[in-house]
């Protein structure tokens, strides 16, 4: 069983070495799936690696218990990293919290007029970034009459309103 909490992870490790040659290498559009594709090709990889490292290693401290074992302590490490790491990813490349703070930061007298905030994310540029990109990740797409939901953004904002609802949330969250 350590053996597989080793494994996974190094798997991930290997993930996050992969994100970031997609970060570098695929197009903006492309990288949720490859990210997706990448994820996949690691749980495979992974399941795939511990038979012969069980079969490798001699040592009975790290090969306790059987190959099923192993391979779910695996997984899990690997899929709990996973889980822990998405979320700070995407706080850092979308928050605009975030963006104000660096923009702050980058700042040469380390402040900059609200005139310039204003304009950068009360906007109808910021605006159209994001419906830019919900129609690149396939959740709209456009029309001459305006945006419109595809099959795959009714199915998320039809599961997003059942969490409103649920935890009692107005329309601003």
């Amino acid at each position: 069983m350590i053996l597989g909490l080793i494994a996974g992870a190094i798997w991930f490790a290997l993930f996050l070495l992969a994100h970031v040659v997609i970060l570098r290498a695929v197009v903006k559009p492309a990288r949720a799936r490859a990210n997706q594709l990448m994820f996949l090709a690691g749980l495979i990889g992974l399941s795939a690696s511990m038979p012969p490292l069980i079969a490798a290693i001699h040592d009975p401290v790290l090969t306790q218990g059987n190959l099923a074992a192993a391979i779910l302590c695996a997984v899990l490490v690997y899929g709990s990293l996973f889980i822990l790491y998405m979320p700070f990813y995407y706080v850092v490349a979308a928050s605009l919290s975030v963006k104000t703070v660096v923009m702050l930061g980058r700042a040469s007298a380390g402040a900059l007029p609200v005139s310039v905030l204003r304009d950068e994310f009360v906007s109808r540029h910021l605006v159209g970034q994001r419906l830019a990109t919900m129609v690149e990740n396939g959740f709209l797409s456009a029309t001459p009459r305006g945006y419109t939901l595809t099959a795959k953004g009714r199915r998320i904002a039809t599961d997003f309103d059942t969490l409103k609802r649920v935890w009692k949330l107005g329309p601003g969250g």
